[in-house]
């Protein structure tokens, strides 16, 4: 299935403000979108360590993922993917 994913942030090196897209198999879950985004894009963050160390946000339809559970959240391909960079300051 093809994935929409709009990416917004700088991701290591790369600053990134786009939508990307991504072939997955069918009943996908977050994990294994953010490993096929590693391999195509080469940046490390694209994890559930990266979503545990809040480096990044994964939010379907509006919805924030816990790290916990990016193994037994699927994906569809109606859904819309955003990944985002926190951003902190004062």
């Amino acid at each position: 299935m093809k994935i929409i994913v709009n990416l917004a942030g700088s991701f290591g090196l790369k600053s990134i403000n786009s939508e990307v897209s991504i072939d997955l198999k069918e009943n996908a879950n977050v994990e294994e979108l953010l490993q096929a985004l590693r391999r195509l894009l080469k940046i490390k963050v694209f994890s559930v360590k990266g979503m545990k160390s809040n480096f990044i946000v994964v939010m379907i339809n509006g919805e924030r993922i816990d790290p916990k559970f990016a193994k037994n959240r699927n994906i569809c391909e109606s859904d819309y993917i955003s990944i985002v960079q926190p951003i902190q300051g004062g």
